[in-house]
């Protein structure tokens, strides 16, 4: 059972970071090093969870475990991503101070239309 974790934690340490840089370059990530160590984690994991599942039952090991290897794959990966938009979310909201008033009398005279 550890040659699939194996190949495949390699697999998603190959990957997982290009999907996490490529997921950051549409939405930047504000809340510091621990929420990038935890979304880059969390790409690692959500990636290694369909070549665990494929090696898992090449080497023999069975369906149900494949199965059941591949949801706790996926739970974790879900508990870490869901541990970073935690981590995240404040340093969002920080972020984002511009309040959006809607479209006021000035807003259309000076707009042109």
């Amino acid at each position: 059972m550890l040659e699939p974790i194996i190949f495949s934690l390699m697999f998603g340490l190959i990957l997982g970071p290009l999907a996490a840089r490529s997921s950051q370059r549409r939405q930047p990530i504000y809340g510091g090093m621990v929420a990038q160590l935890l979304h880059g984690l969390g790409a690692v994991l959500m990636i290694a969870v369909i070549p665990m599942v494929l090696a898992n039952l090449i080497v023999g090991n069975g369906f149900l475990s494949s199965v059941v290897l591949g949801f706790g794959t996926l739970g974790t990966g879900f508990l870490v991503l869901v541990i970073f938009a935690a981590v995240e979310k404040p340093a969002l909201d920080a972020q984002s101070t511009v309040q959006d008033h809607g479209w006021t009398k000035e807003d259309a005279h000076t707009s042109g239309l």
